[in-house]
């Protein structure tokens, strides 16, 4: 799909304010209608779930030359034009580069509350790509040579020990792994731009799991403090932890973090 858009899970009745997902590189709004917009809908938040332009289901897996030089600038471009036909106090979620994306997003224009599942680092992925060209070679220098980030997860072993829970049933995560996609390698360069925290004003959740082979609990707890709060660590829990067998543990911290009285406007009325 060249344009970005947008799926959605109407609340009924709807007592709080909306919820956008952004998710992650190789992803798409699939990740959240797994799980969490029905369950955030059954809270009283109208759910939507965008994906970003090249993204979706009907994108087939493999390198696309579509994506090479789409920018982080595009997929905030993306982001603002679903944010405009919703309220302002819209919360936003975002996953690992939609973590970045929440970040910057809300370093450049006021919003409402913003959660962090996973997040690339406010620091940009430097170290990120340092341990996994490390540990993975000769798939990073594929990625660079091919300027497609499909190499990372080309191969389904690698791509589920990098994503998913470490006890996530086979079946299930090959069902997943079916829908991994391609992702702009310019898009993964815009990430090691650090984010320039001190513009954020918005309230911020982050949260992580201990056993997420990306980031480490140090760089979610690091971004956490750049935001003025503490992490919330998911024991267990892999990289995608909206897809884990642990992903009601993380809605419900989300859920029970937007009704606290420091989060006003998305109180139900």
């Amino acid at each position: 799909m060249s344009d970005a858009t947008i799926v959605s899970r109407k609340a009924d009745p709807a007592g709080r304010c909306p919820v956008l997902f952004v998710h992650g590189a190789w992803h798409g709004s699939w990740c959240w209608a797994e799980h969490f917009l029905d369950r955030f809908a059954d809270a009283g938040h109208d759910a939507y779930a965008i994906d970003l332009r090249f993204h979706g289901d009907g994108t087939p897996p493999g390198p696309r030359p579509d994506l090479r030089r789409v920018t982080i600038g595009d997929y905030l471009s993306d982001i603002h034009r679903a944010l405009a036909a919703l309220p302002r106090t819209t919360v936003l979620v975002g996953h690992s580069m939609g973590g970045y994306l929440v970040q910057r997003y809300l370093a450049r224009r006021r919003g409402g509350p913003g959660v962090l599942l996973a997040p690339v680092p406010h620091r940009g992925v430097a170290a990120a790509s340092i341990r996994i060209g490390a540990r993975h070679p000769a798939a990073l220098a594929k990625a660079t040579a091919t300027w497609s980030m499909w190499p990372i997860v080309e191969d389904r072993a690698r791509a589920a020990r990098l994503l998913f829970d470490p006890d996530m049933p086979d079946d299930l995560a090959g069902r997943y792994l079916d829908r991994l996609q391609d992702e702009s390698y310019t898009a993964y360069l815009g990430m090691f731009v650090p984010v320039r925290t001190r513009l954020v004003r918005s309230p911020m959740l982050v949260i992580g799991g201990s056993e997420d082979a990306i980031f480490t609990t140090g760089e979610v707890a690091a971004t956490a403090r750049a935001y003025g709060t503490e992490p919330l660590i998911v024991d267990g829990a892999g990289h995608d932890l909206m897809l884990g067998a642990r992903w009601e543990t993380v809605a419900e911290e989300i859920l029970r973090w937007l009704a606290g009285p420091e989060h006003d406007p998305c109180r139900e009325r």
